[in-house]
């Protein structure tokens, strides 16, 4: 018997308690049976766990993502669902007896006043990114709110089975270095990314240092504006002594050569005419968006690999191709990494297939 003061033995606890990504702890009575998403992270994660039965909508950023959804086997959603960003209180989730939302923290999840009206709504909001550094951990915490079954679990080790064995495989062939600086730029933002995102730390596991962190940049944010004041001298000023060789661009999925090339030359980044810049030998290579952030990013260490001359053994081309066919959502495109190509004088000529398939796809 439990010393309680002389009471009766408590009850044990029963449900299911999480801690969130925004650090709320979450009790739920019982697994989740269907739930409301924001934004394409989460049901592309859910997806690949077999939950999508489970969404009963996606409240989507732009509403040409609801066939892309809609066709990888979300059968629940309809297309008249609002855009979260038009939303200014909690009706539409009361109109439509809504329990549950689970939305990211930091990739547009609803406005504050949206979410402190479902709340007093007594609408459940879990908040999870499903991408970055939190993705695995976000994954297991979908998992484990739907009720943790056989299936599900199943689901999750197949895509981590998958993952590790391309990411250890890339990380045991690389050999980084603080000699080797790079930059990374977010082209839709005209911003380099620096030391504190995503991105930048893979490109340092494989290749070497953030250009960024060699100066001191500020990391208030994941990203610093290219027309920052006084980045572009002190930039400049250190590619003089030490030469910036590597310049990775993110782009928006399922851009082709000629929209690449288009927006390179409205970007403020193109100014920066670094060392990276050496005519038709220039290591300028667009990857694509998809590949940088979320459950597809393990394809992005292979093209990464092949970009510094890792020999990776994997097609990244495949690896894709792969992916989409056991997981759906479709690429428009068949080229996932691009090589800028440029004349003496530093503008840029062409966007190119980066050729880095060549030796290791199965075609």
């Amino acid at each position: 018997m439990t010393n309680n003061g002389g009471g009766d033995d408590p009850k044990p606890t029963t449900g299911i308690d999480i801690v969130d990504g925004s650090g709320a702890s979450i009790h739920l009575d019982g697994p989740l049976e269907s739930c409301y998403v924001v934004n394409t992270h989460i049901p592309t994660a859910m997806k690949i766990l077999g939950l999508q039965n489970k969404v009963d909508e996606i409240m989507f950023y732009k509403s040409s993502k609801y066939d892309y959804f809609h066709d990888a086997g979300f059968d629940n959603i309809t297309k008249d669902t609002p855009l979260y960003s038009t939303l200014t209180n909690a009706e539409y989730f009361q109109s439509h007896g809504v329990k549950y939302i689970i939305e990211p923290i930091n990739s547009s999840p609803l406005s504050t006043s949206v979410e402190n009206a479902c709340r007093n709504a007594n609408i459940t909001i879990i908040k999870l990114d499903c991408y970055g550094d939190t993705m695995i951990e976000d994954m297991e915490k979908l998992v484990k709110i739907f009720g943790s079954t056989k299936e599900v679990k199943a689901a999750f080790d197949e895509y981590l089975d998958v993952r590790n064995d391309v990411v250890n495989a890339v990380l045991s062939k690389a050999k980084p270095t603080d000699d080797n600086l790079f930059l990374c730029c977010f082209m839709g933002i005209q911003a380099f990314y620096n030391k504190t995102a995503e991105v930048s730390r893979t490109i340092e596991s494989i290749y070497g240092k953030n250009a960024l962190t060699e100066i001191g940049a500020s990391t208030n944010s994941a990203t610093n504006k290219a027309s920052e004041d006084g980045l572009y001298e002190r930039l400049v000023e250190l590619d003089a002594k030490k030469h910036i060789d590597l310049l990775i661009l993110r782009a928006s999925g399922d851009d082709q050569a000629d929209a690449l090339l288009a927006k390179w030359n409205k970007n403020a980044v193109n100014q920066y005419k670094l060392s990276y810049i050496d005519g038709t030998d220039s290591n300028v290579f667009v990857i694509d968006s998809d590949l940088l952030s979320g459950p597809m990013d393990y394809i992005a260490y292979v093209s990464l690999g092949e970009i510094i001359g890792i020999y990776t053994g994997y097609s990244v081309k495949d690896l894709a191709k792969q992916y989409e066919s056991k997981y759906g959502f479709p690429k428009k495109t068949e080229t996932y990494t691009w090589n800028v190509q440029f004349d003496a004088d530093g503008n840029a000529t062409a966007v190119v297939d980066a050729g880095i398939d060549t030796r290791n796809s199965a075609n």
